[in-house]
């Protein structure tokens, strides 16, 4: 394994980071909570469109792959285990187990993308990986405990396990949403073309959940006022190469888990983000330093694994 597919991987989890330190800076600009992520999303599309237009135009980076309708399926698969499954058995399961514990769930999905790689995609599954996996979900798991705090509540205490049970889900859902990328990279290696068919489900889905509350967009509203359009604009760049850096490297890696490992690490840039750039400095703790160590062995083992 040569550095640079570790070094694209690595730079997916700090340009997502990135993105949400701008996606912070357009709320507090007037973005309202979860139209930020939509935006994005609205830019994902755009930029990734602009792309594949000048590689049908102009045939540079690599120009326009044959098309696979298989890999189309992949991609669509993809999109829907991670925005509607993943997104979806989370906000399920908040009311049952709080808000932070069903978020942390998340931090598992490379432990499925381990298992789920060697059961359907025939690809090693030794101790090295498997350890590296689980060091990386415990950490990350603690680590939002360790900063969340004691704050979740439980509308309803006596649907608790329905709660661990969706959030559970929820990792399957992201997990396997990895192995499904594979699939279709592996059909179809074009990146770009991924990071499209998976920025259209998702406002897809998105729209339809948000119809009944607030309507279909008729102008720049999920944008926020002026003054976040910068930063919103900044968000969706940073996360179109985060996208684009994630398919990038699911293909050019040969073991999907360690690719998925490296790419999971986004939750450590943004402490680091949150603690250097938004000032928040009581963030950091002694234990979030013992969890984040955790976390980076995890990290470590699959690099030199």
């Amino acid at each position: 394994m040569t550095l640079s597919p570790i070094l694209i991987a690595l730079s997916s989890g700090f340009m997502f980071a990135l993105a949400f330190l701008f996606m912070n800076r357009a709320q507090q600009a007037g973005v309202r909570r979860g139209n930020e992520l939509l935006a994005v999303t609205i830019i994902n599309l755009i930029c990734t469109l602009a792309i594949l237009g000048i590689q049908g135009a102009t045939g540079r980076f690599g120009g326009l792959p044959p098309l696979d309708w298989g890999a189309i399926g992949w991609f669509l698969v993809a999109g829907l285990l991670s925005s509607f499954g993943g997104r979806y058995l989370v906000l399920l399961a908040m009311p049952h187990i709080g808000p932070s514990r069903a978020v942390a769930f998340k931090s598992f999905a490379p432990v499925v993308a381990a298992v789920g790689s060697w059961a359907l995609l025939g690809q090693l599954l030794d101790w090295q990986i498997g350890a590296a996996a689980l060091l990386l979900a415990t950490g990350l798991w603690l680590l939002n405990g360790q900063l969340k705090g004691n704050v979740d509540t439980q509308t309803d205490n006596s649907n608790l396990a329905l709660g661990w049970t969706l959030g559970g889900g929820s990792a399957v859902c992201w997990g396997l949403g990895y192995i499904a990328r594979r699939l279709g990279l592996e059909a179809m290696p074009s990146p770009v073309i991924g990071v499209v068919v998976a920025a259209l489900v998702t406002i897809t889905v998105m729209l339809s959940m948000n119809r009944k509350a607030a309507g279909w967009p008729t102008s720049l509203a999920y944008f926020g006022p002026p003054a976040s359009l910068m930063p919103m604009l900044l968000a969706g760049i940073a996360s179109t190469i985060g996208q684009l850096a994630a398919f990038s490297a699911l293909q050019l890696m040969e073991t999907t888990a360690v690719a998925v490992i490296l790419i999971s690490l986004d939750p450590l840039f943004m402490l680091i983000f949150s603690r250097v750039i938004l000032g928040k400095t009581e963030v950091i703790t002694p234990m979030s330093l013992v969890y984040m160590t955790i976390a980076l062995a995890g990290c470590a083992i699959a690099v030199l694994n």
